[in-house]
């Protein structure tokens, strides 16, 4: 399926490129990324990833560096704008279409620094044709209508929603009303049940054919990104990344 990827954080602590590699030999064509340092966010990343053989289609801003993004500080702002630049010239250079990035908290305004650094971040993301989407999470958007009101703070025409299906459940909201009310770009998959959060798909209590059904009604055509937390990947990965991609190529 060209549209379907795995994230790279769920593989860490591995390195991204041996991640990358795990994820192309387990029959992935395209991967998303979750730089875990300084250097994972820079366009000289982008030239070892391109000796691969698998598109990085999709970037999830790191969330190492969350800090940064939403720190009003004025000094902190030019480093956001610093490493926005490194992370969209990076993506540019490897093919990519998509940045992840998270709410700012659940309060109803943004501080004008902060919304500077996101503005800014949609501003030369269209530049180089890359689409910024904002995911739901119990942090901020944890409702369609939420996240929504997120999204109108922020103001910009690159700026689209996606949903993580995990972290909808963990706030006690049924995926399905994000599918139905919000108009999706971007997803990110992995199961839940009272044994753990993001779990492989298949392995919880998410009714995938509903949920997948409900996709098909909306017409949705963005990307499926296979995102299951690191810890269920530690041993026999191989395996296990063969596993998720066949199950989720099944419902599609």
């Amino acid at each position: 399926m060209q549209d379907l990827s795995f994230s790279t954080a769920g593989l860490y602590p591995r390195l991204s490129i041996k991640a990358l590699q795990l994820i192309e030999e387990a029959g992935f064509t395209r991967a998303e990324l979750m730089p875990q340092c300084t250097h994972e966010t820079t366009p000289e990343f982008a030239k070892e990833v391109k000796k691969l053989g698998i598109t990085v289609d999709s970037i999830h801003f790191p969330l190492v560096f969350f800090g940064i993004l939403y720190n009003p500080y004025p000094g902190m702002v030019l480093e956001a704008r610093k490493l926005n630049d490194n992370l969209v010239n990076m993506g540019y250079e490897m093919g990519t279409r998509v940045i992840v990035i998270h709410p700012v908290g659940r309060g109803s305004t943004i501080d004008p620094a902060v919304l500077e650094s996101l503005v800014y971040l949609c501003e030369v993301g269209e530049k180089a044709g890359i689409q910024i989407v904002l995911e739901n999470h119990p942090k901020g958007g944890r409702t369609p209508e939420e996240q929504s009101a997120a999204a109108k703070m922020i103001g910009h025409r690159n700026l689209q929603l996606m949903l993580d299906v995990t972290e909808s459940w963990e706030c006690d909201v049924d995926p399905l009303d994000f599918v139905q009310k919000v108009d999706l770009a971007h997803l990110h998959l992995s199961d839940f049940s009272d044994r753990g959060k993001h779990l492989p798909p298949g392995e919880g209590d998410v009714k995938w054919n509903e949920f997948f059904a409900a996709l098909k009604r909306k017409n949705y055509s963005g990307r499926y990104v296979i995102e299951p937390v690191w810890r269920y990947y530690t041993e026999g990965a191989a395996e296990k990344l063969v596993k998720a991609r066949e199950f989720i190529e099944n419902c599609l």
